[in-house]
């Protein structure tokens, strides 16, 4: 009976998410109007999401074994619904030939390539990447080896790769492989075959990942590289520059002078570097700049003249526990017998600390130490990071999003962030209480999102908020189950257990709780 009902389908495989019209409603009455990767499981989905979906990247991993039938597949029925390929393992010239033909006639423009592992030949790379004038953004990576260019090849004639609307650039690159030092000429070429690129990153330790990022010798030959190319030229149009390299005075100098249209750029500051340096350089950029992210590899850096950028909307200060100690001074963190928010070798909490005079918690020195980073947002932020004496003005009043981790804050200390980001929107905190949970709302009237890894409430029957915190939020509507969109902005609150409670604030008919 079951094959008789499935004879109709025409689908490869017993699996009722395979059935045409589940499928249908799946991607259209879920919220994915926005969705832009699709990572496709088999081609009867391929052929479903195409047909349903405006996915922007469908990627295909086409291996040495594997890419011969798909160029045939092409070629006999003249189509191929992806618009994003993975190139994996060394290619034979022949193969790179057959590619770059399927390219030139594939009906779905390439738009995003990823090429990996090697070597390859700069020849077999000009024929895959000549041509390609829809092609938005190249990643080079795992074990990718650059091809080296000599005299004799240089003398040849090639065509020039043709990646005019190339727009995003990322080198996973290893210092390991030598030849990545040695043949940047390669690199060279391709930087200044892509007129229009805007966005260079190097590194594969993204920012949201766990892992302190490393500078290492390819990425400060890269970050030369790159200054030299498109630094002092009036039509520069890169304006996203993430290079884990570590920054000398030297460096900044280059980076200020290159005056690139910057509105993301990634500040790894060393030790000695002249905190005037970056003031300059931040105020050259405050009529771009969106995006800052700063990392501290030493105690010895000094936080730099935020004020000057009035149009920052997104700021991220990345350290480790030992090199963020060295900003305690010039944070002016504030101790008290209490609330300890302070840098020591412990950093415990139990409900064995509250005191019952005072009927408030007493933490211990916390050690800071930073696990897992979150994108565009805050690692610490000091309670005093302004001093009081200035008046506070626009450095950082666009800010939506705030991520708080490692310190434990009063309200007193919530309200003067509140008076920091008045309008943030999206906000996650270690550690929420009653009382904590009061300043948050009265502090922040534009919060949307609210998260905590942390929280210890005094009801905890059926929404973990208690009565007087209920009093304040009316409007409240509860709801057992977590909104998972929202639960995305901040991808590390995943744990909903007892003792790590998530909260997420929806201001949409009133305020509704999910847990």
């Amino acid at each position: 009976m079951e094959e008789e009902e499935n004879e109709g389908w025409n689908f490869p495989y017993r699996n009722p998410l395979l059935y045409p019209h589940i499928i249908h409603q799946i991607f259209t009455t879920c919220d994915i109007c926005t969705l832009k990767l699709c990572r496709l499981v088999c081609k009867f989905w391929e052929d479903e999401v195409n047909r349903i979906l405006p996915v922007k990247k469908c990627p295909i991993v086409l291996s040495s074994e594997s890419v011969g039938d798909w160029v045939q597949e092409i070629e006999e029925k003249g189509s191929s619904i992806t618009n994003n390929v993975i190139l994996d393992g060394r290619m034979s010239s022949e193969l790179c030939l057959k590619i770059k033909s399927a390219f030139h006639h594939s009906p779905f423009k390439l738009e995003f390539l990823e090429i990996q592992s090697g070597p390859w030949t700069a020849s077999q790379l000009r024929n895959v990447l000549h041509d390609l004038p829809n092609l938005k953004e190249l990643t080079l990576s795992q074990n990718f080896i650059l091809p080296k260019t000599d005299n004799q090849s240089r003398e040849k004639k090639h065509k020039p790769m043709n990646l005019t609307n190339l727009h995003s650039l990322h080198l996973n690159l290893r210092d390991d492989y030598l030849q990545n030092l040695a043949n940047g000429e390669f690199l060279i070429e391709l930087c200044t075959s892509a007129p229009n690129l805007g966005q260079i990153t190097c590194d594969g330790n993204r920012f949201s990942e766990p892992g302190f990022p490393s500078t290492t010798i390819f990425s400060k030959l890269l970050f030369r590289t790159v200054l030299d190319i498109f630094g002092g030229g009036t039509n520069s149009l890169v304006t996203r520059l993430d290079i884990n390299v570590d920054l000398r005075d030297e460096d900044v100098d280059l980076l200020h002078a290159a005056h690139l249209p910057l509105r993301y750029v990634h500040l790894p500051l060393n030790a000695g570097i002249l905190p005037e340096k970056i003031d300059a350089l931040l105020t050259s950029l405050k009529g771009s700049l969106k995006r800052l992210k700063m990392t501290y590899r030493s105690s010895a850096c000094k936080l730099p003249a935020l004020k000057s950028i009035r149009n920052l909307k997104h700021l991220a200060v990345h350290g480790t526990g030992s090199e963020m100690m060295g900003l305690d001074n010039h944070f002016r963190y504030r101790r008290r017998s209490n609330f300890g928010i302070g840098f020591g070798p412990t950093n415990t909490f139990t409900p064995e600390n509250k005191s019952s005079e005072t009927n408030q918690y007493k933490y211990t020195d916390l050690d800071l130490d930073i696990g897992q980073t979150i994108y565009y947002v805050f690692n610490v932020v000091p309670v005093s990071l302004f001093p009081e004496e200035e008046p506070f003005s626009v450095p950082l009043l666009a800010l939506r999003e705030l991520c708080l981790n490692a310190v434990y804050y009063i309200p007193k200390d919530v309200s003067k962030l509140g008076t920091f980001f008045p309008n943030v929107k999206r906000l996650k905190m270690p550690f929420l209480d009653d009382d904590l949970l009061h300043a948050v709302i009265k502090s922040f009237p534009s919060l949307e999102a609210l998260g905590a890894t942390e929280g210890f409430f005094t009801d905890t029957i059926l929404t973990g908020i208690s009565p007087e915190v209920q009093d304040v939020l009316k409007n409240v509507k509860v709801s057992r189950a977590y909104n998972t969109r929202n639960l995305r902005e901040f991808p590390s609150l995943r744990n909903l257990s007892s003792e790590r409670c998530t909260l997420v604030l929806q201001m949409k008919m009133g305020i509704g709780f999910s847990y």
